[in-house]
């Protein structure tokens, strides 16, 4: 298992941490995230596969989130 943390601006507020949470389940690879509301940190534990992180991060840019790292 390989672990990343990312920080989503928009995963500060209820509504959409929900929606992450719900979008991040669909991504193939993805075993767990845990999202911190206070400060929009996304944690995350995916399966080795280097690809399966640059899908993490494209697939929530193109929902119009803004990734960091």
């Amino acid at each position: 298992m390989s672990y990343r943390t990312i920080f989503v601006k928009e995963a500060k507020h209820r509504n959409d941490v929900q929606h992450i949470e719900s979008f991040l389940s669909t991504i193939p690879g993805i075993e767990r995230a845990l999202l911190d509301m206070d400060d929009g940190e996304i944690k995350i534990e995916y399966n080795n596969n280097p690809e399966t992180y640059k899908h993490i991060v494209d697939s929530l840019e193109s929902q119009g989130y803004h990734v960091s790292y």
